[in-house]
C-alpha cells in the first residue's frame, strides 16, 4: 500500500510540474494572446549604468529623481569620496553609489516573461492598471529617455505589466521591478552624515536649546572631562568611545 501511495504521489507532483510549466509557456493574455516563444528578451536592452544621466519615478506616495552630478570637480561626501550621484530634492543630498548600481543592474536583468501584442489588447486597458500606471520608471542617457509605466500584476502568475513609451505592445515581467521603485528618495540617500575617526576626537561641544553648552574633552593620558555651566566633573572614557 504504502509503495502504490508513493507511486501515485509521484504521479500527481508530476502532472502538477507538467500543468505549471504548461501554464507558464502557454499563458493566456486578456485579448486572447497566447504566449509561447522561450528565447528570453530584456525589457531594458544594452542599459547600462555609465550611460545614464536621470534615474526618475512617479509613484502615489512620492515622486524622486536622482542625479548624476556633473560639477567639475564633484563635490565631496563625508568620507572625502566624490559624489557620483545625489538627489534632486533635497538639492545636492548625496546617494550611496552602490545602491544605483544594484538598482540598474537588476533593471538591466529583468526578462521579458510574455508580450501581449498590439492586437491582442483589449479597449479597456484598465484591467492591466496602466490607467493610471502604478509606477512610472524614467531614465535619461546617451541613448535619449526611455519611460517603463508599470501596471498590476497578472491574478495568477503574478507578473507586473509593463508599458515601454513609443512601444504598441504590453509585457509582463517579474514583479520584482515594482519592489525596486515603489521606494521613497530616502532609501537611495547616504545614511552618514559624519565621517571621522573617533581616535582622533579631542573635543566635542553641545549647545542646548536654553544656551547652555555642554563640553566633554580628552587629556593626554587618554581620560575624559564633562564641563558644564555646573562645573567640571570626570567623564566615563568608555561611555564616550
Amino acid at each position: 500500500m504504502n509503495v502504490r501511495k508513493s507511486l501515485l504521489m509521484a504521479l500527481l507532483l508530476g502532472a502538477g510540474g507538467f500543468y505549471v510549466w504548461r501554464y507558464d509557456h502557454e499563458l493566456v493574455l486578456p485579448g486572447g494572446g497566447h504566449v509561447s516563444d522561450k528565447t528570453e528578451k530584456f525589457l531594458l536592452p544594452d542599459l547600462k549604468l555609465s550611460e545614464i544621466t536621470r534615474i526618475g519615478v512617479i509613484r502615489a506616495d512620492g515622486s524622486w529623481n536622482i542625479l548624476r552630478v556633473s560639477a567639475a570637480p564633484p563635490p565631496q561626501d563625508p568620507f572625502g569620496t566624490p559624489v557620483q550621484w545625489e538627489l534632486k530634492k533635497p538639492k545636492g543630498a548625496p546617494v550611496e553609489p552602490q545602491k544605483i548600481e544594484t538598482l540598474a543592474r537588476s533593471l538591466a536583468s529583468l526578462s521579458i516573461r510574455n508580450t501581449l501584442e498590439k492586437h491582442e489588447i483589449v479597449a479597456d486597458e484598465s484591467v492591466y492598471g496602466l490607467t493610471p500606471p502604478a509606477v512610472v520608471l524614467q531614465l535619461e542617457g546617451k541613448f535619449g529617455k526611455r519611460i517603463v509605466s508599470l501596471g498590476e500584476k497578472h491574478p495568477i502568475s503574478g507578473r507586473r505589466y509593463v508599458q515601454i513609451d513609443g512601444d504598441e505592445r504590453l509585457y509582463l515581467t517579474e514583479d520584482s521591478i515594482y519592489s525596486l521603485l515603489d521606494v521613497p528618495a530616502e532609501s537611495f540617500r547616504q545614511a552618514q552624515v559624519l565621517a571621522f575617526d573617533p581616535k582622533t576626537v579631542k573635543k566635542i561641544i553641545a549647545i542646548r536649546d536654553q544656551g547652555d553648552t555642554l563640553a566633554l574633552e580628552s587629556n593626554e593620558h587618554g581620560g575624559w572631562k564633562l564641563t558644564s555651566g555646573a562645573g567640571t566633573i570626570e567623564a566615563d572614557a568608555a561611555q564616550i568611545q
